[in-house]
């Protein structure tokens, strides 16, 4: 929804496009598998036997790291729009 309420407001609809593909992006290759796996490790009853102890604290990394590659990735694109001579 807010992605739709810059895209009403814009004229480069190039700019919605590349937020969406930064954010998404990060959120599809990282944040989402990370939670998946969370809960998959927390949520099963012989879980001790399926999973190791640590995965649930490695997800939660994957998951900092997803949310962390969505802020960049939304900073560059930012950056290219409004300021591209900082990445020359």
């Amino acid at each position: 929804l807010p992605i739709t309420l810059v895209a009403c407001s814009l004229n480069d609809l190039g700019l919605v496009n590349s937020l969406g593909g930064a954010i998404f992006g990060g959120l599809i290759i990282l944040v989402f598998p990370g939670l998946l796996c969370y809960y998959a490790a927390k949520n099963t009853e012989g879980g001790k036997a399926e999973f190791h102890k640590a995965e649930p604290f490695a997800s939660w990394i994957i998951i900092a790291l997803g949310l962390i590659l969505c802020g960049i990735g939304s900073a560059v694109v930012l950056i290219q729009k409004f300021k591209p001579e900082l990445l020359s």
